[in-house]
């Protein structure tokens, strides 16, 4: 037992049993998986199992953005199947739904690599809309890898829904196909079932069989379906046909596009080899646009296989421009380019772009390897391009193109050798251009690193970026010109940023900004404009059809500052419009406007030289044939500035500078100028306006000769204040070389005036070398004024010294320290201290003007006031000034000062009154914002008034006195004194106003809107008008000041002996405030009672009622409605002085320097009606009267004038010693100034044995008088009855001159009437020469007479050697009168005397 083995069988049984468990459990787990996989598919087909098919399907989406979702799948879903309630989304919507699709398929067919349909058919089908969808994949393959099977495919009642295809429109569609190795089956047909568009096409392709059938047909109209799906506005019918088999098959493909033909090629195929031949005429699809460079039509030339998804072959394109070729293979399955070569060439560059000129211009592309790990090395090239005037030599740009999955690399490196745009300045930036740089995509997104351009004036950076999607590109480059020279000019820095963006069906468009620095300036002329270091900078956008646009653009300079802009239009009109400041010429505008090279361009200078007032100047530069026209208008001191220059290039380069009008004023300039190489010639006249000369221009060896000669008499100037220039001379002499600047001139002038200013006389010297010499001047006052100042100014590089002496009256003038300036680094000039001594006075003055600063102070010791009165005519100031004054103004600054000075007895003397001394203390003070003031009246050492004032707030932008209107006004004033102590001062003399008054008043608001808060009393003021000889006295008056008026409640006065005029009304002071040279406003309504208001020698009046005085400031009217109390006027009073024989005097050799006569003001008005029904008396030409009248006063006070009519009332009429009794009498006022009105008067007399009548008519200044008598006498005989009481045949030789005298006179012929004159001087009536009477002892005498009474009459005849008679007559009747005489010799008679007329 011990040697029986035991285990040893039972481990020979293990190994034999474990093979066997394990191939039984490998068994058990497939039948369990093949179970579990069977009961899967078998739930899938059920009930549950279809709705969780549904819901998968409806959460599955395609890359390209495709998702179905199914509502309920009846039926089984591995053979027949119904999908219910079918819906297929794009990215955006549903775009195709179908009420149910009825499906027959072999979903296990595909584990074979196989899509098995036998029946798909669509029900109620939907078109809502095309889809749109994702990109695809380029690296998918473009061909399927699966064998496709699709036995019947149909859609009958396809709905497609309106604005899809047109209008709403139902197709129906069958189809079926049959793709697999070895075999191609494709049938489809589609129609529209309005029976419009129709398709069919038919492949058949069996190898192994020699079978090949290609049929194909499209008929889409231009109203169907395919034509609005393809943008078609024509008909399209399309075919290809054949015959053959896959040994050998020919057929053409024809296509026509309404009634042009669209295509036309003949295709081969032998045994898998296809070729293609033919041409393409593309205008009908693509229009105009391309048909110049493609031509009518493209040749077509290809041949190549199709083998296992492997297509290869050649193509070439052949258009009117050039050519396109292609080599190679792609593999369509595996996604790949086989070595595939593209070349084209531009053989007619004209033809793709109007004026572009191209020489051997090449394009190679070589792609090879995977479509998503590519390789591509391209190269462009051409031996000359040329565009638009700029052209490039051994153009070449190459590189290599990558891809790595999404990722495009493409490397660009451009060179030229030379590069010529016609422009110096553009031929200097592209000289030596080159580029290199890297350009990406990805996902259709374009982007590059910086592209790196340089020349050998310039740097940019050059980056790209774009969406190929959108189709739309965007480059920005970053251009830098360092140190770029400008001819002429200098060197500048300029930078630019430019955006272009272009592509994606829309127009291209590009902006950017552009920066200029001139870093250096060596043109002296700039400099001098502008000043150093100028800079630009501006912002510019273009676009296709849209005009180049320049806006936001400045220029900033040392000198200039200027903001505009413009634009070029497409059809070539250039505008510019630019405005700004000059540091010397102050605020400007430009203008410009250009197109087909005629050129507009307009400069405007508001305030380019206030030294000589110029002022609104505009320069006009326009083209004219062959040349350019310069227009100048504008305004100065001197009046306007008109003139018309024209611009000529001429042969030999000599340029024709033609002035044919420059006028200042009345001085008219015009001539030829001539610019050569040598220099300027030529000459300008000069005439008009008192102005009479010529300037000439000539070369005088290397240098520049200037000479002018002006003559001046009774020369004016219009400006907006007039100058006067009586007598003058000028002579300028000047020689501009390199290196050395000769002037040498002189001036005389008398009777300079301005405005108030006048000058006697000036002389003046100058001999000038480069700036520097002596400066001798002479200057007097106007004739009378005994003022002479002389004057002489040392010039040099950087300094003048001025020195000088004088005499004004008994006062010696001199500067006793002489006044030196001396120029400063920053352009402005120093003063050192300086002083004019005035008499006992002294002027002292120092500081600085001029670099943008002025800071100047002065100080006045006791000087004269009527040191003024040199200058300015009439002034008429008095007294004595003394005082500190300071000012300080900054460029682009507000000024400050301060002031304090004291008037010691200052008057004004005017042509009627002078004022009456005061003296006036003031102190101000005028800091950034604030003027401050204060001052004191006094008057016999009696504090009169005092005043106070603050004028804070003032705003910037304004000048000084701009500033002072706007800013805020507080102030107080207080006066008690004479009112003529400061009304006379402000030189109003139309009236008088003196008396005490009272004053109290608070000031607020502005200088522009014055707010005035206080009274103003008087008890005794007096107004006097020497002009109307109006006096109103012991006025008493009461106002309150509101705002701006002086409200007079109440005012009285006494006008005459026993008148009164009373009333109330306003004065406004805001007119004075705003403008000092305006006054102030007075509206003043008054009653007068028994008023004597007009007081002249010619014309008094003395009235009653309402009355108006009204003035705006500048002039003013007095007005009334009022009855005439009582009235005068005076005939022929302006004729009086014709007493004395007037003798016409003509003024020759006047001097020159006498100023002009000052004159009286006439700014006050009459406008008055009265009414006189009595009292109206007239008197004058011996009549003297009483009249009714109804008359209208108007005309200026100092020139009155007189319209309507006055009638007799009663009156006598004085002739020849005898008063005439007026029967008749009508005097009318016609308006004439001076009064001249016409007269009807008719005076009678009863003398012995007649009855005498004496018309007068004519007008007062010039009356008529005639005369006639009951019985009728001749003039002479009724004449020497008037005037010696006897007949003509009785009267003495000397009676008869006197009578022959008067008949003249009457007759209008004026004579010698020595014995009438002397009648009417002494009072007579009657003054004869008697003859000699040897028997009485009377010697030859002369006779007085005058009528006692109207009937008595006594005259004295003496010889003056001892006989004198008296006799007496006395008139009982016309025929009856009684004699008596009594002589010295004894003899005493009494008489009777009786005649009688037959």
């Amino acid at each position: 037992m011990v040697d029986e083995p035991i285990s040893a069988p039972a481990d020979q049984a293990a190994p034999d049993r474990a093979p066997i468990r394990w191939l039984r459990g490998v068994m058990i787990g497939v039948l369990v998986m093949a179970g579990l996989v069977a009961a899967l598919l078998f739930g899938l087909d059920t009930g549950p199992g279809r709705r969780f098919v549904a819901e998968q399907i409806a959460g599955y989406q395609l890359k390209s953005g495709l998702s179905l979702r199914v509502a309920r799948i009846d039926g089984s879903i591995y053979g027949k199947a119904v999908l219910r309630g079918v819906e297929i989304r794009d990215t955006r919507r549903v775009f195709f739904a179908a009420s149910a699709i009825d499906l027959d398929w072999r979903p296990f067919t595909f584990l074979n690599n196989r899509l098995d349909i036998r029946d798909l058919n669509i029900r109620r089908g939907e078109l809502r809309s095309l889809p749109e969808l994702n990109p695809g994949d380029p690296d998918d393959p473009l061909l399927p890898a699966f064998d496709i099977r699709i036995d019947r495919l149909r859609a009958d009642g396809l709905v497609i829904r309106q604005g899809v295809a047109g209008p709403r429109r139902v197709a129906n569609l069958s189809a079926r196909a049959d793709i697999r190795s070895g075999r191609v089956l494709v049938e489809a047909r589609a129609s529209l079932a309005d029976g419009t568009d129709r398709l069919a096409v038919k492949i058949d392709a069996r190898p192994d069989q020699n079978r090949l059938m290609v049929d194909g047909d499209v008929v889409a109209p231009a109203d169907g379906a395919i034509a609005a799906l393809a943008g078609l506005t024509r008909d399209l019918a399309a075919s290809i046909k054949g015959r053959g088999d896959w040994g050998f098959w020919r057929g053409k493909l024809l296509a026509r596009l309404g009634n042009r033909e669209l295509t036309s090629l003949d295709l081969t195929q032998r045994e898998g080899q296809v070729r293609v031949r033919g041409f393409v005429r593309p205008e009908p699809l693509i229009g105009n646009s391309f048909t110049r460079a493609l031509g009518p039509a493209v040749g077509v030339v290809a041949s190549g296989t199709l083998d296992a998804r492997v297509l290869s072959g050649t193509i070439a394109l052949a258009g009117q421009a050039g050519s396109v070729n292609a080599e190679g293979a792609i593999d369509l399955g595996e996604n790949r380019f086989d070595n595939l070569e593209l070349l084209a060439a531009l053989s007619r560059p004209g033809l793709l772009a109007e004026g572009l000129d191209a020489r051997n211009v090449r394009a190679t592309l070589t792609l090879d390897g995977p479509f998503g790990d590519l390789t591509a090395p391209y190269r462009l090239s051409a031996d000359r391009v040329a565009l638009a005037g700029v052209s490039a030599d051994a153009l070449l740009v190459q590189g290599t193109i990558r891809r790595q999955d999404k990722d495009f690399t493409i490397p660009v490196k451009l060179s030229a050798t030379r590069v010529a745009t016609g422009n110096a300045y553009g031929d200097r930036l592209a000289d030596g251009l080159r580029g290199e740089g890297v350009v990406r995509m990805r996902d259709g997104a374009l982007s590059s690193d910086p592209i790196r351009m340089v020349s050998n004036s310039l740097v940019a950076l050059v980056q790209l970026s774009g969406s190929t999607q959108r189709g739309r590109y965007l480059a920005v480059a970053d251009v830098r010109l360092p140190a770029f020279g400008v001819e002429n000019v200098g060197n500048a820095d300029i930078d630019a940023n430019v955006r272009l963006a272009f592509g994606g069906g829309a127009a291209w468009d590009a902006l950017g900004d552009v920066r200029v620095l001139m870093r250096r300036v060596v043109n002296q002329t700039v400099v001098n404009l502008v000043g150093l270091s100028p800079r630009f900078a501006g912002r510019f956008s273009y676009a296709a059809g849209q005009p180049f646009v320049l806006r936001d653009a400045s220029l900033a300079a040392q000198k200039l500052a200027l903001i505009g802009g413009g634009r070029i239009e497409p059809d070539g009109r250039i505008v510019l419009r630019a405005s700004g400041r000059h540091r010397d010429y102050g605020p400007l505008d430009v203008g410009a406007d250009s197109i087909r090279g005629d050129t507009r361009a307009v400069l405007t200078l508001e305030d380019p030289l206030p030294a000589l007032g110029v002022r609104d100047l505009r320069l006009a530069l326009g083209t004219v044939p062959d040349g350019f026209s310069v227009d100048v208008a504008g305004q100065s001191t001197l009046g306007p500035i008109e003139g018309v220059t024209r611009i000529y290039a001429r042969e030999a380069g000599r340029t024709l500078i033609e002035v044919e009008r420059f006028a200042v004023s009345q001085a008219l300039f015009a001539g030829d100028i001539y610019a050569a190489s040598a220099g300027v010639e030529g000459a300008l006249t000069v005439a008009g306006g008192g102005i009479t000369g010529n300037v000439t221009l000539e070369p005088r060896g290397e240098a520049q000769g200037i000479k002018a000669m002006l003559n001046l008499a009774d020369a004016r100037f219009d400006g907006d204040v007039p100058i006067t220039i009586n007598r003058g001379a000028a002579e300028i002499d000047a020689l501009i070389a390199e290196g050395r600047n000769t002037i040498i001139g002189s001036v005389r002038a008398q009777g300079i005036g301005r405005g108030p200013v006048f000058i006697g006389r000036l002389a003046a010297n100058a001999n000038l070398v480069n700036g520097e010499g002596r400066v001798t001047a002479s200057l007097a006052g106007r004739r009378g004024s005994n003022f002479d100042l002389q004057t002489s100014a040392l010039i040099a590089s950087n300094a003048v010294t001025l020195s000088g002496n004088g005499t004004y009256g008994n006062r010696r003038l001199r500067l006793v320290r002489p006044a030196r300036l001396s120029k400063l680094d920053d352009g402005g000039w120093r003063l050192a201290p300086a002083v004019l001594r005035v008499g006992r006075g002294r002027l002292g003055a120092q500081g600085r003007f001029g670099g943008g600063l002025t800071d100047m102070t002065a100080q006045f010791n006791t000087v004269p006031l009527a040191l003024f009165d040199v200058a300015v005519r009439e002034l008429g100031f008095g007294g004595n000034a003394s005082g500190t004054l300071s000012y300080r103004q900054a460029e682009g600054g507000v000024p400050t000062g301060k002031a304090s000075l004291k008037f010691d007895n200052l008057t004004r003397t005017g042509l009627i009154v002078s004022s009456k001394p005061v003296d006036i203390a003031a102190n101000l003070v005028l800091s950034n914002d604030a003027l401050a003031m204060r001052a004191v009246i006094g008057e016999q050492d009696k504090t009169v008034g005092r005043a106070q004032a603050r004028i804070g707030n003032l705003p910037q932008g304004f000048d000084l006195f701009g500033r002072l209107r706007r800013g805020t006004l507080a102030g107080q004033l207080r006066f008690n004194g004479p009112a003529d102590s400061l009304w006379r001062l402000l030189g109003i003399e139309a009236f008088d106003v003196t008396g005490q008054v009272g004053v109290a008043a608070d000031l607020s608001g502005s200088l522009v809107d014055p707010s005035i808060q206080g009274i103003l009393a008087t008890r005794t003021a007096r107004l006097e008008s020497t002009l109307s000889g109006t006096v109103i006295s012991d006025i008493a008056a009461r106002g309150r000041f509101n705002g701006s008026r002086l409200t007079l409640t109440s005012f009285s006065g006494k006008a005459g002996s026993n008148g009164t005029v009373s009333g109330s009304g306003y004065v406004d002071y805001g007119g004075l405030f705003a403008s000092p040279s305006r006054g102030v406003s007075v509206e003043i309504k008054a009653s007068a009672r028994n008023a004597q208001l007009v007081n002249r020698d010619d014309f008094g009046a003395t009235v009653t009622g309402p009355l108006t005085i009204s003035s705006d400031g500048s002039s003013g009217t007095l007005g009334g409605d009022v009855v005439l109390n009582r009235g005068r006027f005076r005939l022929g009073q302006f004729n009086a002085e014709e007493a004395l024989p007037v003798i016409n005097v003509r003024e020759i050799n006047r001097r020159a320097d006498e100023a002009p006569r000052r004159s009286r003001p006439a700014i006050w008005r009459y406008d008055v009606k009265a009414r006189a029904p009595n009292q109206f008396t007239v008197t004058g030409l011996g009549i003297n009267s009483e009249w009714g009248a109804n008359v209208t006063l108007t005309g200026t006070v100092d020139a009155p004038r007189i319209t309507g009519q006055a009638d007799l009332i009663r009156g006598e009429y004085e002739f020849a010693g005898r008063d005439f009794e007026l029967v008749r009498g009508r005097i009318n006022f016609r308006g004439e100034s001076p009064p001249n009105p016409a007269l009807d008067i008719a005076a009678s007399a009863n003398l012995t044995d007649l009855n005498a009548t004496i018309n007068v008519r004519g007008t007062g200044l010039a009356p008529e008088i005639s005369f006639t008598s009951t019985p009728a006498l001749p003039e002479d005989e009724l004449l020497a009855r008037l005037l010696f009481g006897s007949s003509i045949t009785d009267i003495s030789a000397p009676e008869a001159v006197q009578l022959a005298a008067a008949l003249a006179s009457l007759r209008g012929g004026g004579g010698l009437d020595p014995i009438n004159a002397l009648r009417g001087a002494i009072g007579l009536d009657r003054l004869r020469i008697v003859e000699g009477n040897q028997t009485l002892g009377q010697g030859t005498s002369i006779a007085a007479g005058k009528y006692i009474t109207r009937n008595t009459y006594v005259e004295i005849v003496t010889d003056g050697r001892g006989y004198s008679a008296t006799q007496v007559e006395f008139q009982i009747t016309r025929w009856l009168s009684l004699l008596s005489s009594i002589s010295t010799i004894g003899r005493q008679s009494a008489n009777v005397r009786i005649s009688k007329d037959y």
